[in-house]
């Protein structure tokens, strides 16, 4: 769904906390280098424009559009609440190019980028989240994996045991947005990571008196 056809119901926007903010961008990067460290020790993502992964080009989860709907998930669990001003911003999001690629079906599939969209769904399922009924372990994963469509089910089973060879990140360190500690991930990968936190912090500031 394009942002153009969303209808008005769906187009609110609560204005965040500068707490839920703050909660939603230690998400964002907890994953970002979460997947990052997968990619590299995996060789994959090349062909994907939008690195590091979720926080640049069109549609990233520090863009304000994004940003904002994300961090009010936790004010309400309901599908109304999700459906009026959370499914927005996920729609937004969902334009980056390895969402793109993920969800095609009947076409030709790009090897690197379906790995790649694996990597990002085992990821979601290893880490804490709610919506998708908490913390998976990697067999949990799997199980998962095989109930996928058809198009996704492969890469997921062929990925997971990829990942499970390989020591698992800290992601446990990255407990701040003040500091950020490379857990394992390219250094010019993670000086990126933190000049966008920086930039975005100076953003909320600025454009919305939001000190995160």
């Amino acid at each position: 769904m394009k942002e153009g056809n969303i209808p008005m119901v769906q187009s609110k926007m609560l204005m965040p906390t500068a707490a839920e903010i703050a909660w939603w961008m230690l998400h964002v990067v907890q994953h970002v280098c979460h997947i990052e460290y997968f990619l590299n020790e995996l060789g994959i993502g090349s062909e994907d424009p939008d690195r590091p992964h979720d926080i640049v080009g069109v549609g990233n989860k520090f863009e304000w559009g994004v940003l904002a709907g994300f961090a009010v998930q936790q004010r309400n669990g309901s599908q109304d609440f999700f459906d009026a001003y959370v499914r927005p911003s996920r729609e937004k999001h969902r334009c980056q190019y390895h969402h793109q690629q993920w969800n095609k079906t009947g076409s030709v599939e790009k090897v690197d980028s379906m790995k790649l969209g694996a990597v990002d769904a085992i990821c979601s399922l290893l880490e804490d989240r709610p919506y998708q009924g908490g913390t998976h372990s990697f067999g949990q994963a799997m199980e998962i994996a095989l109930k996928n469509p058809p198009h996704r089910r492969p890469w997921m089973v062929e990925i997971i045991p990829e990942m499970q060879r390989l020591a698992y990140p800290p992601i446990y360190r990255i407990e701040s947005l003040d500091h950020i500690p490379n857990i394992g991930i390219p250094g010019n990968t993670h000086d990126i990571v933190c000049q966008r936190v920086a930039e975005t912090r100076s953003y909320l500031l600025e454009a919305h008196g939001l000190r995160v």
